[in-house]
């Protein structure tokens, strides 16, 4: 996860400079925009978002279960009275 543009010397996209001030500490925004550096799932677990004490990522599998995460996650959903889950949607 990371905004890499930044190498690249032109604007970080998809809104990134925007939100990612919104939900971490301006300290590691900051450095994330500027440097480009990328970050691996654990150290984004670690990262506290405002307002929460948990981590910029909801889970962290291991390489390759991403997709078996969430199909697990999705069916779960899926489970839910859907009226209620499209009225949550933000």
């Amino acid at each position: 996860m990371g905004l890499p543009e930044t190498g690249l010397a032109i604007i970080p996209g998809a809104g990134g400079t925007q939100r990612l001030p919104r939900l971490v500490r301006k300290a590691i925004s900051e450095e994330l925009i500027f440097t480009g550096r990328k970050i691996g799932g654990r150290e984004a677990m670690s990262i506290d978002i405002l307002y929460v004490t948990t981590g910029l990522v909801n889970y962290c599998v291991p390489a390759g279960e991403a997709h078996l995460k969430a199909i697990e996650v999705a069916r779960n959903i899926n489970e839910k009275g859907q009226k209620t889950v499209k009225l949550s949607i933000t």
